[in-house]
């Protein structure tokens, strides 16, 4: 498990907060993630992101946010379902955090080299080669996690410093990577993600 936290960032301009939804237990809600970011030369626009999200629990304040990438071939809604038996800290259970909103972004379907289409971040070099081999695919999905980022700390009131990012292996090297890039700037309150590894200095 890799875990980080940055250096207190420069002041910031607070955006007002915006009105919470409904608190309930848990919250399978699909929430569209519009994407805003500007184009990058030679690079495809980013394609639409949804989200699953878990709320805090009824009656408990929205305090802190966790966006957390899911691995290759993976399903964000396996994140929040009733049925997971993972503890994870925005399902209720033993290992649950109060006041934490859980956001678990989708990835879209890409084939991958060897043929097979499933939900990635970005497209590998090869089967056998754990490398990223489009870096264009990298660059969509840094653009749209952090458009979903912005949106969850305005929802945070500008309290940047309370929004966490985080994944899970190839999600853990996309958010690893969006963390060491723009966690400063935006100012996140840490990192923690498993099974991942920084892209190389050229990406």
């Amino acid at each position: 498990t890799t875990t980080a936290t940055l250096s207190p960032p420069p002041a910031i301009a607070r955006s007002p907060p915006l009105a919470d939804a409904p608190a309930t237990a848990l919250v399978e809600a699909v929430v569209a993630a519009a994407v805003a970011s500007a184009p990058v030369a030679g690079s495809p626009p980013p394609r639409p992101l949804r989200a699953f999200s878990a709320s805090p629990a009824a009656g408990r304040k929205h305090r802190c946010t966790l966006v957390y990438l899911h691995g290759f071939c993976g399903n964000a809604h396996e994140y929040v379902s009733r049925d997971c038996d993972w503890g994870y800290p925005w399902l209720p259970g033993q290992n649950h955090v109060q006041g934490l909103r859980g956001v678990l972004p989708m990835a879209p379907r890409m084939q991958q080299p060897w043929g097979d289409t499933r939900r990635s971040w970005y497209i590998y070099k090869g089967l056998q080669r754990n490398g990223i081999g489009d870096h264009d695919t990298l660059e969509n999905s840094r653009r749209s996690v952090l458009e979903l980022l912005r949106r969850e700390i305005a929802r945070l009131g500008g309290r940047s410093d309370r929004c966490f990012l985080g994944g899970l292996s190839q999600g853990c090297t996309v958010a690893l990577d969006i963390y060491l890039r723009h966690g400063p700037e935006l100012g996140l309150g840490g990192f923690v993600g498993s099974v991942g590894f920084v892209p190389s200095d050229s990406m």
